[in-house]
C-alpha cells in the first residue's frame, strides 16, 4: 500500500474527513471553515502524526508498542509490532518502520486487511 493510500484511508476511515484523492486534499466536515487543505502525512510529519494518535486515543483505543532488535545470526532486521486495544479486542501490525506499523495496525482496527 502507497504512503498516499495509507494517508486517504487514514483521513477517511479515523478522521472521518472528505478525501479528494486525486488532488491529495481533504476536508473536514466538523472543522466548519469549508477549506479544503492538502492531505496530511501522518507516517513522516510527526504534528500529523501526534493529531492522529490524539484521534485515536479520543475513539478509545490504547497504543502499545514493541519492538524487536536486529539479529544479524539470523540475518533479520529490526522490527516493531503496534497494537491498538479498545475493549478487549486488539489489532496489531509489524513492520521495519514504526510509524508504519502504528499506521497499519490503526487501518487493521478499521477493518483494513493488512497488507
Amino acid at each position: 500500500m502507497a504512503e498516499l493510500d495509507i494517508n486517504a484511508e487514514i483521513a477517511e476511515r479515523i478522521m472521518s474527513w472528505i478525501v479528494d484523492r486525486g488532488k491529495r486534499q481533504y476536508f473536514d466536515p466538523l472543522n466548519g471553515s469549508g477549506a479544503w487543505d492538502w492531505l496530511p502525512d501522518f507516517r513522516f510529519v510527526k504534528r500529523d502524526y501526534d493529531v492522529f494518535l490524539d484521534k485515536m486515543n479520543r475513539l478509545g483505543y490504547t497504543l502499545t508498542e514493541t519492538n524487536k532488535p536486529a539479529d544479524w545470526e539470523k540475518r533479520t532486521g529490526p522490527c516493531f509490532t503496534a497494537c491498538f486495544s479498545r475493549q478487549g479486542e486488539s489489532f496489531q501490525a509489524t513492520h521495519g518502520d514504526p510509524r508504519l506499523a502504528v499506521c497499519l495496525a490503526a487501518l487493521v482496527a478499521y477493518q483494513l486487511p493488512p497488507p
